[in-house]
């Protein structure tokens, strides 16, 4: 729908916003060349003659040309307003990561005046450059503008929206401005774009049920049946083949190949509460990127993945067709609770997410444990991954260094955060003590490529 309203008087004299840090190295000028505006100086020159009208004959005389123009202006403003029709074509609802796409605005005059002092802004949230503003010279009367702008899909996967499309209608003197928008948000999927990574080791697990590329000491708890041999002690009796059994003298046993896939749990920690940083650039998107590419990697490998998050979780699958639906899955989470532009504090949760799913995990299966790091984090999820290790898992720990994110993006961190700074350092500490109880860690950064996390 498109709707047109006027800029309020009161925002021709606000003052802009302050961020969380305030800007001191400014002039007093900056600070305050808002309003040298015409607008602003057309209503200062108003007010003084209406003061000197009171003095001088003159000045009424000047008062009543200087409003009579201005309301010329004013509704010379309002009916090109009227009259302006404005649309975005853009030409695919279906992005990749990284990709540039081009998006066209359509403005259309219908009145038979020219347009004068247009600004457009749209909202492309796919891109970390987000906030689009173009301007057009002028839209001849009962004519079309196209204005074509691109932008780079990197601001993150998931739904993202585009718009509203806003258009700025001035005056040629620019004193009074009118607002054409147009309300209608389109929706992107942006999917993710794998990267390749280094091997990841994981174990097979004797009791694996698939054909894999691993090979196990122990016989018969695979699926794919390679012959039959006479009965030794510890056998299950379950592979006990018992018609041929009953020919002969002895008991005879079926015999299965050794060679098995591996169960790999991703676990990923997406607590609000831990993630720093903006869009593509944050942790929460690195944990993300980090976890597709191990998952491509291990179901390339044959292996049986199964995904774990805070709020969700995807049971264990192997294929083309499961790679999908966890891309799809990961790709659509978004922030608990998460609010446009608030710097609100989230609850703790008060159990790791290794305690809510430790019953889910198979026995003896490989566990890879994705978290931002924070000692208050760390110090809870070591109890269950030494724990884990004991019941005989394979845990492989990767820690984001959250001190290469929070330091570029400190206006979109919130207040407990800043006073927990202290709670993102140490990571090389924790990172021997894991190693120390047998589990396996890496360390990833904002300045680290994926493919080098696993080295």
């Amino acid at each position: 729908m498109t709707r047109v309203k006027r800029k309020k008087f009161r925002e021709y004299f606000l003052k802009r916003e302050k961020g969380l840090i305030a800007r001191t190295d400014v002039s007093p000028y900056d600070s305050y060349r808002n309003l040298s505006t015409p607008g602003v100086f057309a209503f200062l020159l108003v007010g003084i003659l209406f003061i000197l009208s009171f003095l001088y004959r003159s000045a009424l005389i000047l008062l009543l040309t200087d409003v009579s123009g201005l309301a010329g202006l004013y509704f010379y403003t309002f009916f090109v307003a009227k009259k302006l029709r404005v649309k975005r074509v853009t030409p695919s609802r279906v992005l990749r990561e990284g990709d540039r796409i081009e998006s066209i605005v359509e403005l259309r005059n219908f009145s038979s005046l020219s347009i004068w002092g247009i600004i457009v802004e749209d909202y492309f949230s796919p891109s970390n450059d987000a906030h689009v503003r173009l301007a057009p010279e002028s839209i001849r009367p009962k004519s079309m503008l196209r204005i074509a702008y691109s932008r780079l899909c990197d601001g993150g996967m998931g739904q993202r929206k585009v718009g509203p499309l806003v258009v700025h209608v001035t005056d040629p003197l620019g004193i009074f401005e009118f607002r054409v928008t147009d309300d209608s948000v389109i929706m992107l999927d942006v999917y993710p774009r794998i990267e390749p990574i280094r091997d990841v080791v994981v174990r097979p697990s004797v009791e694996g049920g698939r054909y894999g590329n691993y090979e196990i000491q122990s016989r018969g708890l695979s699926v794919n049946f390679s012959g039959i041999r006479p009965y030794e002690r510890g056998d299950s009796l379950r592979h006990i083949a018992w018609k041929l059994s009953t020919r002969g003298q002895s008991l005879m046993v079926k015999e299965f190949e050794r060679v098995v896939s591996c169960d790999v749990n991703i676990v990923l920690n997406l607590s609000p509460q831990w993630q720093i940083g903006r869009n593509a650039e944050s942790t929460w998107e690195y944990c993300k990127d980090l976890a597709l590419s191990v998952i491509k990697q291990q179901l390339d490998l044959g292996n049986s993945v199964a995904f774990f998050s805070n709020e969700s979780y995807i049971e264990s699958g192997a294929g083309n067709d499961h790679f999908h639906l966890l891309t799809r899955h990961i790709s659509g989470i978004s922030l608990t609770g998460e609010k446009e532009n608030s710097r609100e504090s989230y609850k703790i949760d008060p159990q790791s997410i290794l305690e809510k799913y430790h019953d889910f995990f198979p026995r003896g299966s490989n566990i890879i444990y994705i978290t931002p790091f924070n000692l208050a984090e760390i110090q809870r999820s070591e109890i269950w991954m030494k724990r884990l290790v004991t019941e005989r898992h394979s845990v492989v720990c990767v820690l984001i260094d959250t001190n290469t994110f929070w330091l570029r993006f400190l206006e979109s961190i919130s207040t407990g955060l800043l006073v927990g700074a202290k709670l993102m350092e140490g990571i090389e500490d924790s990172v021997k003590e894991l190693k120390r109880s047998g589990i396996s860690t890496h360390i990833a950064s904002n300045k680290v490529p994926l493919k080098d996390v696993f080295q």
